[in-house]
């Protein structure tokens, strides 16, 4: 037994020496390992014999190659892990500020949604708002025309019953004055308060219809923008060339207010001077107005008219000659030729409500006596 352990610890102290005086031997080591192969032999040899480690020509390949590379880490058994490879320098700058660069940019898109979202939000209810004041505005502004509009009329009201109690107040004066007059309290004229005013528009074909006549009337009151009602307007009968309008009389206006009314609408109807076509005589037609008058004043007025017709006709000079419709009297030359109020002279001829003096008509205009009666013999028949 003992012999064949010799045999053993011989055979391994010839593997220590091969390994230690060969290639990876510890005497070819560097650093502290720098000694002799005896020394080695020595101290191998102590501790195989007592037995505290059994070394292998394997392990002596590993020790050498940790004492040529002294950074190398190795275990207990002498072997060493896998070498890693050092990163390079920017590579982990990089990819930390990319990190960071996604981080910031997650958040930032967070928060401009929420910020989006409330800003919609906040749109949505200022629009409502808006909705909400438009709507109760125009409601005001609505009530507030209605208010005014009520207002002006209620203030029309209380003018024309202003203007009625003055009228009213006036009335009552001038009867007292008059001791109960009621013409004196009347604001027509004495003569005319048992007819009611009105105006006579024409010069249309005596043969029109009276629907059209009507219509032409109006049309022609409508362009001179005359200031009268003309709802009351009417044709007395089924064909005239004239139609005939009632002044109204507004509550509150005066007599001299409405007569100054009816003189802008003469004027303004003369002024306009509307032409409808001519006469068989080739003279032009015009639009004619007046104010209708009692059957006696229309005929001295009449009487005024044929008076100034013939004498114009004769060839009579239009300066000197003076008219006075309202009682029928002319002038020629300061000389009266005709009048139905004035009492009549010697010489004269009755014509209508009054007379005509034929011969100074034939004077002034230097025609002969029986060449002025044949020209008044038509114009007197329409007198009558």
């Amino acid at each position: 037994m003992k012999g064949r352990e010799a045999k053993k610890k011989e055979k391994a102290r010839a593997r220590i020496e091969a390994h230690t005086t060969g290639a990876y031997g510890i005497g070819g080591l560097q650093g502290d390992y720098s000694i002799g192969a005896d020394t080695n032999t020595v101290e191998t040899e102590h501790y195989l014999q007592t037995d505290e480690i059994t070394i292998l020509a394997g392990d002596f390949d590993n020790m050498a190659h940790a004492q040529a590379n002294p950074d190398m880490v190795v275990d207990h058994q002498g072997t060493s892990p896998t070498k890693r490879r050092a990163p390079e320098p920017g590579d982990g700058l990089t990819l930390h500020l990319d990190v960071i660069r996604e981080a910031i940019r997650g958040e930032l898109k967070d928060a401009l949604s929420d910020v989006k979202q409330d800003i919609r939000s906040f749109s949505a209810r200022v629009d409502n708002v808006e909705s909400q004041v438009t709507k109760k505005m125009q409601q005001t502004l609505n009530l507030l025309d209605d208010m005014t509009q009520k207002y002006s009329q209620q203030g029309d009201v209380l003018q024309q019953l202003q203007e009625a109690n003055k009228e009213v107040n006036l009335r009552l004066e001038r009867l007292e004055k008059s001791g109960g007059s009621s013409a004196a309290g009347s604001t027509i004229a004495p003569s005319d308060s048992s007819r009611k005013p009105a105006l006579i528009i024409g010069g249309w074909d005596p043969d029109a219809l009276a629907a059209d006549t009507k219509d032409a009337v109006l049309d022609v009151l409508k362009t001179v923008e005359a200031p009268i009602d003309t709802t009351p307007l009417f044709v007395p009968g089924v064909r005239r060339g004239y139609a005939i309008l009632p002044i109204d009389e507004p509550m509150g206006e005066t007599f001299e207010q409405r007569r100054s009314r009816v003189q802008e609408v003469i004027a303004k109807v003369r002024g306009a001077n509307i032409h409808l076509g001519n006469k068989a005589d080739g003279t032009p037609k015009r639009v004619w107005i007046a104010m209708s008058q009692p059957p006696d004043r229309r005929r001295r007025a009449r009487l005024a008219a044929k008076t100034k017709r013939l004498y114009l006709t004769l060839g009579g000079e239009k300066g000197a000659l003076q008219m006075e419709f309202s009682t029928g009297t002319a002038w020629v030359n300061n000389v009266k030729v005709s009048s139905a109020t004035a009492p009549r002279p010697g010489g004269t001829e009755e014509a209508g409500p009054g007379w005509i003096d034929l011969g100074a008509i034939a004077k002034a205009t230097r025609t002969s006596k029986e060449a002025t009666a044949a020209a008044w013999s038509p114009l007197k028949a329409e007198i009558n």
